[in-house]
């Protein structure tokens, strides 16, 4: 097995670990801030499903009134 072959199966690995997971929201923002990968906890705990948070910015957790003095709640 080649080097990229271990790879891809220990990151295979990983990510069907994290979407096992369902007691803690586990997600992955990109360097813009935006949301990257939601697990299952993710959902339980911020309510959104993936499809509406994927490519959301990750200031959407946070109330208006969090955001206009720049202090999440």
């Amino acid at each position: 097995m080649d080097r990229s072959e271990h790879s891809l199966g220990t990151s295979s690995k990983f990510e069907l670990l994290v979407q096992s997971v369902t007691d803690y929201a586990i997600y992955m923002l990109d360097a813009q801030g935006r949301v990257a990968s939601w697990n299952p906890g993710a959902r339980r705990f911020k309510g959104y499903e993936h499809d509406e948070i994927i490519g959301e910015h990750f200031s959407r957790f946070y109330t208006q009134e969090d955001q206009t003095r720049e202090s999440p709640g």
